[in-house]
């Protein structure tokens, strides 16, 4: 019997499940780390992209590192934590992009402190950004799309240390916890808009974010050897699920939470026994 005659799929429909091909992007935290490794992603596998951030000089560097390469990418200063600049960011997109198929929330920070010294201004910063910021997204961006275009991939960047949590991390895993939640709510409520909600969870990852760390060889080795796979992350490592999530093959994945640790969150690798 021919391929194409089996009764639940065929082969042209495989085709292309997994291409980027005039994907248009919304990337917020575009300049540095995993939300640049996003950018690059995308527009190097055939969409184009807004790259949003609130670095106004490291967004004119992203600009120029693409210039005359294939593709085309806009920029757009954009505070995560002020509705009018989300406001202003989401009507810029839907100008330059004509409409948005994904929305990566990447922006974050992470303070790293001991709760009993935890300064009360950085808390509300920390909270403000990667909580508060991932919900005024939600609301003023991937509602808009889903009531204007009916289909959309949202994906948001949440940790590794939602799973457990560490030393010095109480805040950020607290925050990045409340990501998973509001996305799961989130992917209930959009579902008759057809838009997924998504959540990536990396580990350690090589980025600037981490470089103090990275610096210190006995962290780093102490870091990469949680991971099974002894090493850190990098940040195409994180892409690489990223791109998935904005393609056909990933069309009925839906409130699930990507961990890309290396299998740290689940493997306990400090001590491996003789057997």
């Amino acid at each position: 019997m021919p391929m194409e005659n089996y009764e639940y799929c065929n082969f042209e429909e495989m085709r292309d499940i997994l291409s980027l091909d005039g994907i248009r992007a919304l990337v917020i935290g575009a300049a540095s780390g995993i939300g640049l490794g996003i950018s690059y992603g995308v527009l190097a596998n055939g969409g184009t992209v807004m790259a949003a951030d609130i670095n106004d000089k490291a967004l004119e560097k992203l600009r120029l590192s693409v210039d005359g390469r294939e593709g085309t990418m806009y920029t757009e200063a954009c505070d995560l934590t002020s509705v009018d600049s989300v406001r202003n960011l989401y009507s810029a997109a839907i100008q330059k992009l004509g409409k948005i198929d994904v929305v990566y929330v990447v922006a974050g920070i992470d303070p790293v402190q001991r709760i009993e010294n935890f300064d009360y201004e950085a808390f509300d910063r920390a909270v403000e950004l990667n909580f508060k910021g991932a919900f005024i997204a939600l609301k003023e961006i991937a509602v808009k799309i889903g009531k204007a275009f009916n289909k959309g991939s949202v994906v948001l960047i949440a940790s590794s240390l939602t799973q457990r949590t560490e030393i010095g991390q109480g805040v950020y895993s607290a925050t990045k916890g409340a990501v998973i939640q509001l996305a799961r709510a989130f992917s209930a409520e959009m579902g008759k808009y057809n838009i997924r909600v998504n959540v990536i969870a990396p580990g350690i990852v090589e980025t600037p974010m981490t470089e103090s760390l990275r610096k210190d060889k006995k962290s780093y080795s102490e870091c990469a050897a949680k991971s099974p796979l002894n090493r850190w992350a990098r940040v195409k490592d994180v892409v690489g699920p990223a791109l998935f999530l904005a393609t056909e093959g990933a069309s009925f994945i839906n409130a699930s939470v990507i961990f890309v640790d290396g299998g740290a969150s689940f493997i306990d690798n400090r001590f491996i026994p003789e057997i």
